[in-house]
């Protein structure tokens, strides 16, 4: 078993050093050769949520990610100040546009302009919340995708799912939307759907909640794994009505939504007051409009 793992490994080096002569790439497929060899050894092991254990291919995709998202860091930051600026545009003309607004959500909106002006000011300060936010949406991806894995979806179809929140106002960016990857820098994995802050989120099909993550004025986000095989990850979450482990069933009512810049669960990569809705199915993301009622 060791000389073939060996003679494997010989193999791929060689055709790494022949055809793909990027050192970035070379870097991140030797990350994950080198993670199949412990693997393989016995050493290192970990099991995954659904007990089973990293093949090769998947170590060298999560190297490969790691870089990706590096990359996507280093855009983000370059942004910064674009970033900000935006956000308290936004806020300006949302204070503007929403009639309704009582005391209580002027004084959020005004304690959140002032979080973002100092952040103009603090270049430091505002990369830390910049990559603390892409780092909680990552991690609840990542955790969303490892749910998905464990359920026994080959004798399962997903059937239609109910809209989280209605789509009144349209959606605002598409699942892998380019011109969100042009003006954000991300993947958009999602669909963003417009509602204003505090709107009630429902759940889409029965299922079980699998994930809370309050991550205060970062990225919160909820994640359920429905009966029908698929795993929904609600994104931007104000508030929170469920808990871990509770059952839920389709047209429940599980938490808010938010977005709003500044606010509670937004995080600082937001574009204003809406909900991000994922879907996952046997691990991978998959668009939720195929899974929704046609708007």
């Amino acid at each position: 078993m060791a000389t073939s793992g060996r003679l494997w490994y010989e193999c791929v080096v060689v055709q790494i050093e022949i055809e793909i002569p990027r050192p970035i790439l070379l870097l991140a497929l030797c990350a994950g050769i080198g993670g199949f060899l412990l693997w393989s050894s016995g050493e290192g092991q970990e099991a995954s949520v659904g007990g089973g254990e990293p093949t090769w291919q998947q170590e060298v995709q999560h190297a490969e990610s790691g870089v990706e998202r590096q990359r996507m860091r280093q855009e983000i930051l370059e942004r910064r100040e674009e970033i900000l600026r935006t956000h308290i545009e936004r806020l300006q003309e949302g204070s503007h546009l929403d009639p309704s607004m009582d005391d209580k959500r002027s004084e959020e909106l005004r304690e959140a302009m002032a979080m973002l002006s100092q952040l103009l000011q603090d270049r430091r300060e505002a990369d830390r919340w910049l990559i603390a936010s892409m780092d909680q949406l990552w991690e609840a991806q990542d955790r969303a995708k490892l749910f998905a894995d464990v359920r026994p979806t080959d004798e399962e179809d997903p059937h239609l799912l109910l809209w989280p929140v209605e789509p009144i106002e349209g959606i605002s960016a598409y699942f892998h939307d380019e011109e969100y990857l042009r003006l954000i820098g991300l993947r958009h994995d999602a669909i963003d759907i417009p509602r204003l802050q505090g709107t009630p989120i429902i759940a889409s099909a029965d299922g079980t909640v699998v994930d809370v993550s309050d991550k205060g004025k970062g990225f919160s986000s909820l994640t359920i794994r429905f009966d029908n095989g698929l795993t929904a990850l609600y994104g931007h979450v104000s508030k929170f009505h469920v808990s871990e482990g509770r059952r839920v069933e389709a047209g429940d009512l599980i938490a808010e939504t938010g977005g709003q810049p500044g606010t509670d669960g937004a995080g600082f990569i937001t574009t204003g007051q809406h909900l991000h809705f994922e879907l996952y199915f046997k691990g991978e993301a998959v668009d939720p409009l195929d899974f929704l009622p046609p708007l």
